[in-house]
């Protein structure tokens, strides 16, 4: 099987990131030395292609788990920046940083720390983007099926002149993480993924977060009825597997 994962593309660094001094072990004891980022370890982080489209922008809190080896081994979100893509993006991007962990005694101990992240379009060429038009609701939508196949109807097929560049996330492959990922996405009359929604999960949060952040990045030829481009939507599953 094909392994997917995360695109990068070349889109604006958004980052700005505060982080909070409140900081508990697992167990709420004080900490003797909190939790700090390894230097090198927080990359910027691509804006959303999708977000940008939509003209997305607000601030992402988060809450971090760090365990005892300084890996983020869960996020939560706080307070929402009223958009999933960025959330989405926030919290894909805190799971691949890497802590010093906070120390009690000398010991290595689990510990939380809270987090914003900023998104801003500000100076960004949005334009380069194309906006995404208003969308039917999702039940007027039609999704590639049987019937529709034997009615003429096109299906969405991906477009080879953008071929699909994907990896297996290195801190994925680090912990062994396998899985599988299905995706519903919504493919517009221009043939770009208007939408991403989660359908089944593979368990695994950083798995779960690059899938969708890499589906919102394809490109199609877009479903086609009596030879005119339609809205549909369509199954995506993402399998990752080591061996």
């Amino acid at each position: 099987m094909r392994n997917w994962g995360w695109i990068v593309c070349g889109c604006a660094l958004f980052l700005a990131v505060s982080q909070s001094s409140a900081e508990t072990t697992s167990t709420g004891d004080s900490l003797i030395t909190p939790a700090q980022i390894e230097p090198g370890s927080r990359h910027g982080t691509d804006y959303p292609p999708l977000a940008i489209r939509r003209r997305e922008e607000g601030s992402v809190t988060l809450t971090l788990t760090i365990d005892d080896t300084g890996f983020v081994s869960d996020t939560i979100v706080v307070q929402s920046s009223g958009s999933e893509q960025l959330d989405v993006a926030a919290q894909y991007a805190a799971l691949n940083w890497h802590y010093r962990p906070a120390m009690r005694n000398h010991v290595a101990v689990q510990s939380q720390k809270q987090v914003k992240l900023d998104f801003s379009l500000t100076g960004m060429d949005v334009n380069a983007y194309p906006a995404i038009p208003p969308l039917p609701p999702r039940e007027q939508t039609p999704v590639v099926s049987r019937q529709l196949k034997d009615e003429g109807v096109t299906m969405p097929v991906r477009d080879p002149a953008f071929p699909m560049i994907a990896f297996y996330p290195p801190l994925a492959r680090r912990l062994d993480l396998e899985g599988q990922v299905v995706l519903e996405l919504t493919v517009g009359k221009d043939g770009l993924v208007d939408s991403v929604v989660l359908v089944k999960s593979s368990g695994h949060k950083l798995l779960d977060f690059g899938s969708e952040l890499i589906a919102a990045q394809g490109h199609y030829k877009p479903a086609m009825r009596d030879g005119q481009p339609i809205v549909m939507r369509l199954p995506a599953v993402l399998t990752y597997q080591l061996k």
